[in-house]
């Protein structure tokens, strides 16, 4: 009866392991280019493209002694719920202050420039099934997060989206 249980159980793993093997080489093939395609914002007017999807604003942010502009919602796009979070910072130590605290990443030992522009992507799931996105893109004082719990490609449709509705080409800083 226990090789039987081992036989069972081994064949369980193996089947979760190659399905969650496929399900991530299948997500490889639908990255978006952060590097090249990001985009930003020149002030927060830009992004009153999303007002038509916002069902909630403002959401509250600890930052706000910090930022001189701000835009914060949760929209609902192709049925999907995506929170936006929007900054222009007073200066570009507050942004890359910003940028540290949302990726965890320690962005504050980068040599100190006239021009920083990044951008940090995370996508997580458990056997691809329960999977949540997050983006952070700063450049100088401008910052913006999306965040959302929906599959990887359903995500990057709607960044392919939002950054054609962007006016800015951002130069990544390497």
């Amino acid at each position: 009866m226990n090789k039987k249980a081992a036989i069972f159980s081994f064949g369980i793993v193996s089947l979760c392991l190659v399905v969650s093997l496929c399900m991530t080489l299948s997500s490889i093939r639908n990255l978006y280019d952060y590097e090249n395609e990001s985009r930003i914002f020149d002030s927060i007017d830009d992004l009153s493209f999303i007002d038509e999807y916002v069902i909630k604003s403002p959401i509250i942010d600890s930052y706000k002694p910090y930022f001189s502009e701000s835009k914060t919602a949760t929209i609902e796009y192709n049925d999907k719920k995506i929170n936006i979070f929007a900054y222009t910072f007073e200066n570009i130590e507050h942004c890359v202050e910003y940028a540290s605290n949302v990726s965890g990443n320690r962005y504050e030992t980068l040599p100190s420039g006239d021009d920083i522009s990044l951008y940090y992507y995370r996508h997580r799931s458990f056997l691809n099934m329960f999977q949540s996105e997050k983006l952070l893109i700063f450049s100088n004082e401008k910052a913006y997060v999306i965040s959302a719990k929906i599959p990887e490609k359903v995500f990057n449709e709607f960044i392919a989206y939002f950054m054609h509705q962007l006016p800015v080409q951002v130069q990544m800083t390497y």
